[in-house]
């Protein structure tokens, strides 16, 4: 499979999967309802930096560093959500 057919699948993957956070934000109690926005913004901007990688090219290029450090922060922002959830898990 070619790689922008891969990072094109792969945006729809991912915001798919931030629509289904969404979904669910409609049946999760109260405490949970923010992490379930924040998270859904996050999924939703990692299928957006694929699209942009199938755009502009490979993250690996020199001049490419931001998409390179936008995913990054995606992954990190992602890390903290399970934290989170994690947090509210144990606090109840």
């Amino acid at each position: 499979m070619e790689s922008s057919t891969f990072n094109l699948l792969e945006g729809i993957w991912w915001v798919s999967l931030g629509l289904m956070v969404l979904t669910l934000r409609f049946f999760a109690s109260p405490r949970y309802r923010p992490l379930t926005l924040v998270t859904t913004c996050l999924l939703v901007l990692f299928g957006i930096s694929d699209f942009l990688q199938v755009a502009y090219g490979s993250f690996l290029v020199p001049g490419m560093e931001w998409l390179w450090y936008f995913k990054i922060s995606n992954v990190v922002g992602l890390c903290v959500m399970i934290g989170w959830y994690l947090w509210l898990r144990a606090k109840s």
